[in-house]
């Protein structure tokens, strides 16, 4: 039996950055333990210490550093790496510069969990699950791409999902923070639209400790009883399962729902997003609303989306079963094995 190796993951979480990065490196951290690997991570500040207690997670070492500027935390992080002699160092950061990339890169295995493709990363091997992602972007530098490295929990693996006839229970994502208050304009939209509002039965929203607006979403749901507001969700696999349409950021959350293969429109809230979204769409099973920042226009198209895939449960099922058909669940168990697998 191989021996037990230790494995540190930077990343952070707070208002300003997608909490999509911490979740899949929770996802991949769980694991590297089910496989009998040691996982540690690495993060900023106090934000990030937040969210990760919120999901359990005991074993992290906080910098106390600026996660804007990486290269401001070297002379703590350098030492640390000399002691502690980790096989490899996962890094999820778009802050993350080449020199920074370098001086880790020097002191053990570096993976770039890569989603913009923004300049030639210094790693040893560089892992991009987006749809669009392919070797040839990498160079000579080793990469694992496509949405077979998916991470995705233990618990969206074989989900099973029936398309139902009529559309009763919508999801609205906006990630862990939304800056733009985008869950309470779409529900507001639905709720007042002629064509949709029929089908609006119950409408769930996920929300994250870092939403700025959550409170608003809280009030929201004591006006209007077909709100239930859900953060830090454990069993996202059954609450997304229990959904016949969904309203989603791009992100980790539209591979969830692939995964199950429930019928989705998707929008961005930022322009980190934009590749996701697209790819999606260019595949023909997640059609794209536009920019939550575009206002009304994107408002428009997103009734408009959403009212035909409430009203069309064949166009429903065939886009499911493209869904299920493209995330198997495995993507963190391949990334695990790519971690520990020796140079």
């Amino acid at each position: 039996m191989s021996r037990s190796k230790i494995i540190f993951i930077r990343a952070d979480a707070n208002s300003h950055i997608a909490s999509g990065h911490m979740m899949r490196c929770l996802t991949i951290a769980s694991a590297l333990r089910r496989k009998g690997h040691q996982a540690t991570f690495l993060i900023s500040d106090k934000d990030s210490e937040a969210v990760l207690t919120s999901r359990g997670e005991s074993s992290f070492v906080c910098l106390h550093s600026n996660y804007q500027n990486l290269e401001e935390e070297l002379p703590l992080l350098l030492p640390l790496l000399y002691e502690k002699k980790p096989d490899c160092f996962l890094l999820d950061s778009y802050f993350a510069s080449p020199s920074y990339m370098q001086a880790v890169k020097s002191c053990c295995k570096l993976v770039y969990l890569d989603d913009l493709q923004s300049f030639a990363y210094p790693a040893h091997l560089i892992i991009n699950y987006d749809l669009t992602a392919n070797a040839a972007m990498y160079g000579n530098t080793p990469s694992l791409t496509g949405a077979s490295y998916t991470p995705l929990r233990e618990q969206f693996k074989g989900v099973p999902y029936q398309v139902r006839e009529q559309v009763k229970n919508l999801l609205i994502s906006t990630g862990g923070s939304d800056n733009h208050h985008a869950a309470s304009q779409i529900f507001h939209a639905v709720i007042g639209h002629k064509d949709f509002a029929p089908y609006l039965h119950t409408c769930h929203i996920l929300t994250g400790s870092m939403n700025p607006h959550k409170e608003t979403l809280y009030r929201l749901s004591e006006d209007y009883p077909q709100i239930t507001v859900h953060e830090n969700i454990t069993e996202m696999a059954a609450l997304l399962s229990s959904c016949d349409l969904a309203f989603s950021a791009g992100g980790t959350t539209l591979f969830e729902l692939c995964s199950i293969g429930v019928p989705t429109v998707s929008f961005s809230l930022s322009d980190e997003q934009f590749p996701c979204v697209h790819a999606f769409e260019e595949e023909g099973f997640i059609p794209y609303a536009g920019d939550v920042r575009d206002g009304k226009l994107f408002v428009e198209n997103l009734l408009k989306e959403g009212t035909r895939l409430a009203k069309e449960p064949a166009y429903r099922r065939e886009l499911s079963s493209l869904m299920r058909r493209f995330v198997d669940g495995n993507g963190a168990d391949r990334i695990a094995e790519a971690l520990t697998n020796d140079l």
